[in-house]
């Protein structure tokens, strides 16, 4: 299916609801909204969701929840005049979660968390959070169009003398791409608290470049002495049937 006016789920103080479960969904050369002046419920259990470009919880008030649970969404530019955030996947000003589990694979040209904030319209900055659990990828690409957008940033335009929050990435599973040698920048947004991991049994994040594809994965990594009390384990196996041969 393929729709050639704007994407509007949730809007003008009303609940909206998008579920997809297999087929192709197109929404090129103009702008999707989760949550614009409402409340959005968004599942994608299968099929392809296409759209140009996407804003989730565009104002304050507005709330949103994505829930990808199987399927493919694409957000890449396809107008032939681009706009300046074509490609892009925005975090609002509103409250929404977005989460990546299952079988999903969300690729982006770029990740907003926080456009819409600006002290001069009394935004605060947005609370939103993406989490990547088991089985869910998250591909950021880089953006395409003329006047490229960073892959990724987590404020655009703090409120004076604050350190504003626009929104984090919570990974506690699944995969995480990035195109290009971003191992500095993760590792500071780490160290910021804009992405965040639960750690179990002494689990972290791991950033890895490979000059080969060009690209940083993201991983969760145990502790090493998780690692060696696993292997301990393992060899006290291999002891224990030797005796019982």
């Amino acid at each position: 299916m393929r729709i050639s006016n704007r994407l509007r789920v949730g809007r003008g103080g009303n609940t909206g609801t998008l579920t997809i479960t297999g087929g192709t969904l197109s929404v090129p050369n103009t702008f999707s909204t989760f949550g614009d002046t409402g409340t959005a419920i968004v599942s994608v259990s299968g099929g392809t969701l296409n759209v140009d470009r996407l804003t989730v919880g565009q104002q304050i008030g507005d709330t949103a929840s994505v829930d990808l649970t199987g399927g493919t969404v694409n957000i890449s530019p396809t107008d032939a005049s681009p706009s300046s955030v074509s490609g892009a996947l925005v975090l609002g000003d509103g409250t929404m979660t977005i989460d990546i589990s299952g079988s999903a694979t969300l690729n982006v040209e770029a990740l907003i968390m926080g456009i819409n904030e600006t002290p001069l319209t009394g935004g605060l900055g947005g609370f939103g959070v993406i989490t990547i659990d088991d089985g869910g990828t998250l591909n950021l690409t880089g953006s395409t169009i003329a006047s490229p957008l960073p892959i990724i940033s987590f404020e655009s335009i703090p409120l004076a003398g604050s350190d504003w929050l626009g929104g984090s990435i919570a990974m506690e599973g699944g995969l995480w791409t990035l195109a290009g040698d971003q191992v500095s920048f993760i590792n500071g947004a780490i160290g910021d608290g804009y992405v965040t991991h639960t750690s179990v049994g002494g689990s972290s994040l791991l950033p890895v470049y490979s000059a080969g594809t060009d690209t940083t994965t993201v991983t969760i990594v145990p502790e090493p002495s998780t690692c060696l009390l696993a292997g301990l384990a393992g060899l006290a196996m291999v002891g224990f049937r030797r005796r019982q041969k």
